[in-house]
C-alpha cells in the first residue's frame, strides 16, 4: 500500500491552478512526480513543485485504505474510458 501524506497548499502557481491556497489534499510520491488527490480528483506535479506544499502528517491506516480504493477506482475509470475511445 502506498504512503499517503496529508498536505496543505501553501502557495499557488500554474501547476497547482486547480487547487487553492490553504486546501488540504493527500500526496503520494512517485519516481518522478507527486500525485495530489482529494479522494475524487488527482493531479500530478513535478517533485520541484513540493515547495508549494506543506506536509502535515502521514495519513492514518483508515485514510490510506480509503484513498487507495478511490484512487484505484479513478485509475480504472480512466483506463476504461481511454480503451473505449475509437481511433480514427
Amino acid at each position: 500500500m502506498a504512503n499517503w501524506w496529508k498536505c496543505q497548499i501553501v502557495a499557488e502557481d500554474n501547476i497547482l491552478s486547480s487547487s487553492e491556497k490553504g486546501e488540504i489534499l493527500y500526496a503520494k510520491k512517485g519516481e518522478t512526480s507527486i500525485t495530489l488527490f482529494n479522494g475524487v480528483t488527482e493531479i500530478s506535479i513535478p517533485q520541484t513543485a513540493m515547495k508549494n506544499i506543506k506536509l502535515l502528517c502521514k495519513a492514518t491506516r483508515e485514510e490510506t485504505s480509503y484513498l487507495e480504493i478511490n484512487y484505484q477506482l479513478l485509475q480504472n475509470r480512466k483506463a476504461t474510458r481511454y480503451s473505449n475511445m475509437a481511433v480514427n
